[in-house]
């Protein structure tokens, strides 16, 4: 089961004594540790809210025969890539949340390309998880342990001395570098009540007409206008009439894929 963090007003999410939000930051900083994505999704209870950064790429698809057929049409398929999380949260009683969630992140990888009728498509290295678990509003739990090792290689050399047999390695130089990386994912799920449309400030409420001597002399069309506590709610009165209750939508807010 994920490690599950603890929140406190003043730390996003915490073990113990350890406010990993500032380790997190800290690492970023150094450049140890990259921010692939932070969305904040909302849902209904029991439905799925999904969300992506990257892109998509074309594969051709054969339809209506084989290869080596005059029948057959190519048609094109896009294959999302990316970082993407969907989950799927459910209600339960005193603000418990079942939460279902599946991150992904895949890359493009041309080492795994393949070729048909001479072009060249891409494979993908992905890395995936899901996992359903329950938690409280603000509470916060991750999932690691996605690891990923690159190895590279690089040779340079002088044009054509370094071709030579033999003598060659003299004009030529080799190396390599290995890399590790481990995918972090944070979700923090919270209840959300609905408002009602009197209690959203509009920007327009901080602006106001301008007086003649300000449009005239000043230049100005409009000027600030102060917005008194509660003063929102007196000038739109709610009605008196009782509203049905509605469902409180489940949101996943902050989740964010930290790699380093």
């Amino acid at each position: 089961m994920p490690p599950i963090f603890a929140t406190e007003p003043r730390k996003l999410f915490s073990i113990g004594n350890v406010n990993v939000e500032g380790t997190l930051d800290a690492l970023e900083s150094k450049g140890l540790l990259k921010t692939l994505a932070q969305p904040t999704l909302i849902a209904l209870s029991g439905e799925t809210a999904s969300f992506l950064a990257g892109g998509e790429f074309p594969i051709p698809v054969i339809q209506g025969g084989n290869n080596t057929s005059n029948n057959s049409q190519v048609t094109v398929e896009f294959k999302p890539f990316g970082v993407s999380l969907a989950f799927t949260p459910t209600v339960l009683a005193d603000g418990v949340i079942s939460l279902s969630v599946e991150p992904e992140v895949s890359a493009l990888d041309e080492n795994a390309s393949v070729q048909i009728n001479g072009l060249s498509i891409p494979g993908l290295r992905t890395r995936r998880a899901s996992t359903v678990l329950e938690l409280r509003d603000g509470e916060a739990f991750a999932i690691a342990g996605l690891l990923q090792s690159d190895f590279a290689t690089t040779v340079r050399q002088l044009p054509l001395l370094g071709s030579i047999p033999i003598l060659g390695s003299l004009f030529r130089s080799s190396g390599f570098q290995r890399g590790e990386t481990e995918l972090v994912i944070v979700v923090i799920p919270r209840l959300v009540k609905p408002t009602r449309p009197d209690q959203i400030a509009l920007p327009t409420d901080r602006v106001g007409d301008a007086t003649e001597g300000e449009l005239f002399l000043l230049g100005r069309t409009d000027k600030a206008v102060p917005v008194l506590p509660n003063a929102k709610n007196q000038a739109r009165p709610s009605s008196s009439t009782p509203q049905p209750a509605q469902a409180a939508p489940a949101t996943s807010e902050g989740a964010a894929g930290y790699e380093y």
